[in-house]
């Protein structure tokens, strides 16, 4: 076993596809994502769906984030990206990280209101489905 896959299995993400994994990885690695016992600021993913959205949920539930994947308990749908666009700040008090169908949220507006959280694009390769 490599050291990479090494790395890659302490963080969890032996699942994910190599873009995405390689883009949470640094962060991870580095400490922006804070350790389970920390306080923790914002995360959101802004990314499409299929770009191992599910996994990111995984790994952040892992280091003790409440994880809104999508459709979340307390905001209305279409989820937590189309409330992004109603600019109200009370409606993300109850995650801490965002992930799913993140290309459609107002990033400029959650830079604004959050300003320490960390942003991550998420992407995959094209390919017909």
């Amino acid at each position: 076993e490599t050291q990479t896959s090494t790395s890659r299995r302490a963080f969890g993400l032996h699942t994910m596809r190599p873009r995405a994994m390689l883009v949470l990885a640094m962060p991870l690695a580095s400490g922006l994502v804070q350790p389970t016992n920390a306080v923790r600021d914002h995360i959101f993913f802004l990314g499409p769906m299929k770009t191992g959205t599910s996994t990111l949920r995984d790994v952040m539930r892992k280091r003790g984030y409440t994880a809104c994947h999508g459709i979340c308990p307390g905001l209305p749908d279409p989820g937590w990206a189309i409330e992004t666009r109603r600019h109200n700040k009370r409606s993300f008090e109850a995650h801490n990280a965002y992930m799913d169908r993140g290309q459609s949220a107002d990033f400029r507006w959650l830079a604004g209101a959050f300003p320490k959280a960390r942003f991550v694009l998420n992407t995959r390769e094209l390919k017909a489905w």
